[in-house]
């Protein structure tokens, strides 16, 4: 097996499509299950599917995001004990964001294993390092492919994940509502449509019913956040998923400790910090100000791809627009 890790595959390789994942995933009566208490079977019925999925000799790439505290985590290791018969936190859950330790990992666990990249996409998103994150996500998709392995990709919000990986590499998305109530969107299928996750779309959609309601839309209860939700043509389902138990808590904060990865030592990188985030202005003003080319930059910076310069520089960029008086 070559050492090295193809990152970007041609659109063409990609088997399956959209349209077979609705299909599949789709609960057609949303309303009828969520009043009948059967969330948490519903849990199990997407945990089969995904397992059933990836034996087709697919990969399934899954984006789970929420506010803090509200159980990525939580979902993450629930997913990974009930799609893997051998999940282990310690086998399974990526600590550390060294990409040869992550590779590492991953080549050891056998074909349909699922790979939490739960810990790694933490530290480097509290960093600030979101280049580094999108060369891990790449590493860890050519990697989970080759054996069609499950990868759970926690990240706060979705509009993290790069537009390239979130609309050409990650599979389903799973929203969690609040604690232990979780939505799943799948992508459109059209080949004609610009944003397959319809993001634009499906925020008009929230925004009209927000205004039916008097009071602020962060009073509805769960029910009427799972209704709205609901009526998004990317939705596929909801279920509910348990909290782990003190045992499994126990043991998720013992292997982040010997990890060795704190949030101390994250504070002591801010010189480290400083440096990349002057690499990023450069990079930035070399490309905007100047007109200098990514390959140019990355030449002339030496043992660099130029798609890294473009992520930074991209990266840069729609900081200042966000960031820019409206």
């Amino acid at each position: 097996m070559s050492e090295e890790i193809k990152t970007e595959e041609g659109l063409g390789e990609i088997q399956e499509t959209e349209k077979e994942i609705q299909e599949e995933f789709k609960n057609e009566d949303v309303q009828q299950q969520t009043t009948m208490n059967r969330l948490e079977e519903n849990f199990h019925i997407f945990v089969k599917r995904i397992r059933k999925r990836v034996r087709k000799k697919y990969d399934m790439v899954i984006g789970i995001t929420g506010e803090e505290g509200e159980g990525k985590t939580t979902l993450g290791i629930q997913i990974g004990k009930e799609a893997d018969e051998n999940f282990d936190m310690e086998r399974n859950i990526v600590f550390n964001p060294d990409k040869e330790k992550v590779k590492k990992l991953i080549l050891e666990l056998p074909k349909y294993s699922v790979v939490d990249v739960d810990e790694a996409i933490k530290i480097l998103y509290k960093m600030q390092w979101y280049s580094d994150i999108q060369h891990l996500l790449n590493v860890i998709y050519a990697l989970c492919r080759r054996e069609n392995k499950i990868s759970l990709l926690l990240m706060p919000r979705f509009k993290d994940f790069n537009e390239f990986f979130r609309n050409h590499r990650i599979k389903l998305w799973i929203h969690i509502v609040q604690r232990g109530i979780a939505v799943v969107f799948g992508k459109d299928w059209s080949p004609f449509v610009k944003d397959p996750w319809r993001m634009d779309d499906n925020q008009k959609v929230l925004d009209a019913y927000y205004k039916r309601y008097k009071g602020s839309y962060l009073t509805l209860d769960i029910k009427e956040r799972v209704r709205i939700l609901s009526k998004s043509p990317n939705f596929l389902d909801v279920f509910s998923f348990q909290p782990l138990t003190e045992e499994e808590e126990k043991r998720f904060e013992e292997l982040r400790s010997k990890s060795g990865i704190y949030d101390e030592e994250i504070t002591m990188t801010r010189f480290e910090k400083k440096w990349k985030d002057r690499f990023a202005n450069l990079c930035y003003w070399l490309h905007v100000k100047e007109g200098k080319t990514y390959k140019w930059i990355a030449d002339r910076v030496g043992d660099i791809d130029p798609v890294l310069i473009t992520q930074i520089v991209r990266e840069i960029s729609k900081r200042e627009e966000e960031n820019a008086p409206t």
